[in-house]
């Protein structure tokens, strides 16, 4: 879904060097600019819900810039879209978990399978 919307990063293989780079932006244009849009304004809502969670978290504590977490969001949003379109049901409203680095957990189960 992401590559025919041009959403999809434009991979670099060289090598042992894998890249990615910047959007392909191969789809439709208008369609991935109101994909854009519907990500800002999902963003400023109050009830953005777990994507604008995981806008905050990718800008503020990340520190990504805001136009990349944006086409992210959108992108995520298209996903959505097409997996609830496809499957036939209702969204169901989920909260946002944040990535926790929990080294200590991770060491104990290196340690457990070792």
């Amino acid at each position: 879904m992401s590559n025919f919307l041009g959403f999809a990063p434009r991979l670099d293989y060289s090598g042992g060097i894998h890249r990615h780079g910047h959007i392909t932006k191969r789809g439709n244009g208008y369609l991935r600019g109101l994909l854009a849009q519907a990500a800002w304004v999902m963003v400023r809502s109050g009830k953005g819900g777990a994507l604008r969670d995981r806008y905050i978290h990718l800008t503020r504590e990340q520190g990504k810039g805001k136009k990349k977490t944006l086409v992210a969001i959108g992108r995520r949003m298209a996903e959505l879209m097409y997996s609830i379109l496809r499957s036939k049901t209702d969204y169901e409203v989920r909260p946002w978990k944040k990535p926790q680095k929990n080294t200590a957990a991770l060491v104990d189960q290196a340690r457990m399978s070792a």
